[in-house]
């Protein structure tokens, strides 16, 4: 049996060679089989692929692969750039990207009714010490006239018992609910005497339903599509879905060593028909279709006959108001990652850290039309790495990382900016931070990049190692970008949300500097922990205000759909975010206990003379189970007025703004 991929909710490691057609290393089989390029990923730009050149290369690549052990991780993407404030909302909403483009989510809320994705999570029994797994699940409950929670119904995702699903995610706009679920399937791959595990043919599922009367949600369409979902988003009617996919040939033998075992690889795949080796959806009637086909496929430009790749990126657009309405175009190559905007999405991979590749297409209703692609050195990071993507003014701006070899100073990182050559089929480079009228670099020497946030004609970087720098960039003039400022701090941003022009919220962590210097803490030792600041950045960068939760961590570190804000007035802005943190006390023969402590701590941000104050008004601190472990990583938070709703695990606490200590639940 032959499978070539591990799935993990993680980033992208590639285990491939690269090189050209020219000076990439071939690989030698037997006479009967033609010599071919290692398998790489290219950075050339795209050409809509001949039925036989597509079938050529893909083919290639399903052989070439059988050489490697490929267990790349693909990553479910976490993105977030712009602010986007509802005007005129009396609750919060999924923060997004970038405005008219709709993001999943563990929960929504339409102002009434409160939608949970529940992931099977366990539940401790105390009487016989062990746990139960919970059937994932997404909850429905209906806001009382006391604004109590009453659950009116729940959705049960499907589980034939063989399979571990998930809900990737919720949608929700006019009255239709759309729920994304994953579902794996491994097997040991024992009989190599290998300890690893590989994933049998990897599938997802949406399902839309009417939730129109929320105490009996009615099923509209349920589709299951081959491949393994990078990331969706929704603008108006189109729901958009970015997917991975590796075929799974029954037969092909892995890491053949015989000339007798290649010849059998490379006729069986050579025989196996293309229709075979695309992905599918089969509807709820069980009716199987081509989800993409060979012409409508991309190979790179520099493909030739000995270049090959195993898998395909496939963006496919669903009619959420005709389900059975739905267009696929594919590429040929191993993608990682997706930026979208409300007329164009940005799909983009990287080549062992060092290059990366940037391909664009537009989006028009259900039309998917390729507009151009380009290429720079380094890549965008480990997390949330489409933060480091902005389309603005017809430009899009980028952040970069390439690690060199150079113990004195590993990075170097770039602002690039292009522009998009629609004749050419170009991303053409028009601008680049540092260079030579500008020739500061972005970071002290072997600080990483923790945080990249852009807000109109502004740029937000954080580095570190030590402290943190802040850098504000200057890009009105698309054509010359300028650091405006700098700021040197005590720890680190790893998320930055803008509030206004001149004021951005900082979350991440406070890190004593002496911690890596190996010098004794001062007497007046810094507190670690999890960090809230307030940044004026109307002219020289300057903190505000900040507030330290000593050894305490928030998932809106890495995941900014953890962070709840409210926009109320342009003189009043509320946030609400998970902290977690854990302490100890002696049982009665001295040992240390720990226990679990989990809050949701609330802020507003109050502009005073344009200037603003950050102040921590509260927090909601949910009673739970001491048995009972759910960490913060999936809370989620939802404001509406003076009304807090806060997830923790499978339930629901009901605290109020101007009263948080008063915490009515669980629902």
């Amino acid at each position: 049996m032959f499978v070539k991929r591990l799935i993990l909710a993680v980033t992208v490691f590639s285990l491939m060679g690269c090189g050209d057609d020219n000076d990439s290393p071939t690989v030698i089989v037997d006479e009967g089989i033609p010599e071919l390029n290692e398998m790489h990923l290219s950075l050339q730009g795209l050409k809509k692929s001949q039925n036989d050149s597509f079938i050529s290369h893909y083919k290639n690549g399903i052989y070439l692969s059988t050489f490697v052990n490929n267990d790349i991780l693909y990553a479910t993407a976490e993105d977030a750039a712009e602010s986007v404030v509802v005007e005129g909302s009396s609750y919060s909403t999924t923060i997004t990207q970038e405005n008219g483009v709709d993001e999943a989510d563990r929960v929504k809320y339409d102002g009434n009714n409160l939608y949970i994705a529940n992931n099977g999570y366990s539940e401790y029994l105390p009487d016989t010490d062990e746990t139960t797994l919970v059937q994932s699940s997404v909850r429905i409950l209906t806001r009382q006239i006391d604004d109590t929670l009453v659950q009116v119904a729940q959705i049960e995702l499907a589980d034939d018992g063989n399979n571990l699903s998930s809900i990737n995610g919720l949608f929700l706009a006019n009255k239709q609910l759309s729920v994304l679920s994953n579902s794996h399937s491994f097997y040991a791959y024992a009989e190599m005497g290998l300890d690893i595990w590989h994933p049998q043919p990897q599938q997802f599922s949406f399902s839309l339903y009417d939730v129109t009367s929320v105490d009996s949600p009615e099923q509209q369409v349920s589709i299951d599509i081959d491949g393994y979902m990078i990331s969706s988003r929704r603008v108006d009617n189109t729901l958009i879905l970015v997917t991975s996919y590796t075929p799974f040939i029954e037969g092909v033998i892995a890491f053949p060593e015989t000339d007798e075992d290649k010849q059998k690889n490379y006729d069986l795949i050579q025989n196996t028909e293309i229709t075979d080796l695309l992905p599918k959806y089969t509807d709820a009637a069980g009716v199987s279709k081509a989800l993409v086909s060979a012409e409508q496929c991309f190979i790179p430009e520099d493909a030739t006959n000995k270049d090959g790749y195993d898998a395909i990126v496939t963006v496919t657009t669903i009619n959420l108001d005709d389900p059975e309405q739905l267009n696929s175009v594919c590429v040929n190559a191993s993608m990682h990652g997706i930026y979208a905007t409300p007329s164009s999405v940005y799909i983009y991979g990287t080549e062992n850290e060092q290059e990366s590749v940037i391909h664009k297409f537009s989006l028009n209703g259900l039309l998917v039309d390729y507009q151009g692609s380009g290429n720079l050195q380094g890549s965008f990071g480990w997390g949330q790495t489409n933060l480091r993507f902005s389309e603005y003014d017809g430009y899009l701006r980028v952040v970069s990382s390439l690690r060199v070899d150079d113990e004195e100073d590993r990075f170097d990182h770039r602002l690039n900016i292009f522009s998009n050559d629609v004749e050419s089929k170009s991303l053409d480079l028009v601008a680049q931070l540092p260079n030579e009228q500008h020739p500061e670099k972005l970071g002290k020497d072997n600080e990483d990049i923790y945080a990249v946030r852009y807000f109109g004609d502004k740029a937000y970087v954080v580095t570190f190692l030590n402290r943190d720098p802040m850098y504000v960039i200057d890009l009105s003039d698309n054509t010359n970008p300028v650091i405006d400022g700098e700021l040197d701090m005590i720890g680190y941003s790893s998320y930055l949300h803008p509030i206004s022009e001149n004021l951005v919220l900082g979350i991440g962590q406070n890190i004593d500097p002496n911690r890596f210097t190996g010098t004794p803490k001062p007497e007046d030792e810094v507190i670690e922990g999890a960090k809230i600041a307030l940044f004026d950045v109307s002219s020289e960068p300057r903190l505000l205000q900040e507030f330290v939760f000593e050894n305490g961590y928030t998932p809106a570190e890495y995941n900014y759909h953890a962070l709840t804000y409210l926009k109320q007035s342009d003189e009043k802005h509320l946030f609400a975010l998970p902290i977690e943190g854990w302490s100890t006390t002696k049982d009665d023969q001295g040992a240390d206990i720990w226990s679990q402590e989990v809050a949701l701590q609330l802020f507003e941000v109050n502009k005073i003379d344009n200037n603003g104050e950050l102040s921590n008004i509260g927090a909601i601190t949910p009673e739970t189970d001491v048995n009972q472990y759910w960490g913060s990583w999936d809370d989620r938070s939802v404001i509406h007025g003076d009304l807090i709703y806060y997830v923790h695990g499978v339930d629901v606490w009901q605290g109020l703004w101007s009263n948080p200590h008063l915490v009515n639940g669980p629902y």
